[in-house]
C-alpha cells in the first residue's frame, strides 16, 4: 500500500493522510402474523404472508476525526458498492483500497 501511495505523490497537496474504516450492513423486517382476536370458541381465519423487505447502509468513518459518509442503497451488490467507493473518492478525494475483501480490491 505504501508503495501505491507514492505513485500518486503530489508535493502541492498539504492534505493530511487520513485512515477510513468503511462497513456495510442489512436492516429490514420479516412480517409474520401471529396472533388477533376472535369471538370465544371461534376460530380466526388469517392468511399467513411472510414480507421480507430489506434494504442496506453503507458506511465509512475516520475515527481520528469523526468525518463519515453514509448511503443507504437497495441492494448488497457489487454495483451498489461501485457506486459508494466513486461517492466517497469523490467526497474525500481518496484511493480505496479494500485489501482482498470479499468485494474484491479497490486500489
Amino acid at each position: 500500500m505504501a508503495s501505491k501511495s507514492s505513485e500518486f505523490s503530489n508535493k502541492e497537496d498539504t492534505r493530511v493522510i487520513k485512515l477510513f474504516f468503511q462497513d456495510e450492513a442489512r436492516f429490514g423486517r420479516i412480517d409474520n402474523i401471529s396472533s388477533c382476536r376472535v369471538p370465544p370458541k371461534g376460530r380466526a381465519i388469517v392468511g399467513n404472508q411472510l414480507i421480507r423487505e430489506y434494504t442496506y447502509a453503507y458506511s465509512t468513518v475516520c475515527p481520528e476525526t469523526g468525518e463519515s459518509f453514509s448511503l443507504i442503497l437497495p441492494y448488497a451488490n457489487e454495483s451498489c458498492m461501485d457506486v459508494f467507493m466513486e461517492l466517497v473518492s469523490k467526497e474525500f478525494g481518496w484511493i480505496p483500497d479494500n485489501h482482498g475483501n470479499g468485494w474484491g480490491c479497490m486500489a
